[in-house]
């Protein structure tokens, strides 16, 4: 993971590019400057196999990190 991103794409966009049902309840807002430890949309498959669109944390937590503080000082690695 490298600093930061920007996400200009609005839901729509996103579920015909990855092929995936947006829930109705999904708000996504653009932002054009996506740090570590903000929410972002991410796909992955659920329990059924099926791709699923979710808002998750951005940023890298080591699985040695005994608490989410690491996921500051891992913005480069």
């Amino acid at each position: 993971m490298c600093d930061c991103y920007y996400n200009e794409s609005d839901k729509q966009e996103i579920a015909e590019a990855f092929h995936v049902k947006v829930p109705p309840s999904l708000v996504i807002f653009p932002s054009f400057n996506v740090a570590p430890q903000t929410f972002q949309p991410v796909i992955r498959l659920n329990d059924e196999g099926e791709r699923e669109i979710v808002m998750m944390k951005w940023g890298l937590i080591p699985f040695f990190a005994k608490d989410t503080k690491m996921a500051y000082s891992t913005i480069n690695a």
